[in-house]
């Protein structure tokens, strides 16, 4: 037997134990992920219903209203930082 077929052949067997490994991981790896993707779809759809849910004020003019503020805090901050700064 040549050192190239006896090669070829340790490559055949790897490949196949390897794919072996793959094929037996792979029905746990798709439950996990229906899992996953359920979880993340119940996040979605919690979310969406918070946001156009009626209360006083709707959700999503709870959401400009708290970036809008977040801004402009951010905004003082840095214009106090720049006051101390300069001499």
């Amino acid at each position: 037997m040549s050192d190239s077929s006896a090669k070829t052949i340790r490559n055949g067997v790897i490949a196949t134990v390897v794919g072996g490994v793959v094929l037996l991981i792979i029905p746990d790896s798709l439950h996990y992920l229906k899992q996953a993707a359920k979880w993340l779809w119940s996040i979605f759809i919690w979310c969406r219903e918070v946001i156009t849910s009626s209360y006083s004020l709707p959700g999503w003019v709870l959401a400009i209203l708290f970036t809008l503020a977040f801004i402009g805090s951010i905004n003082i901050y840095i214009a106090l930082i720049q006051k101390k700064r300069s001499p």
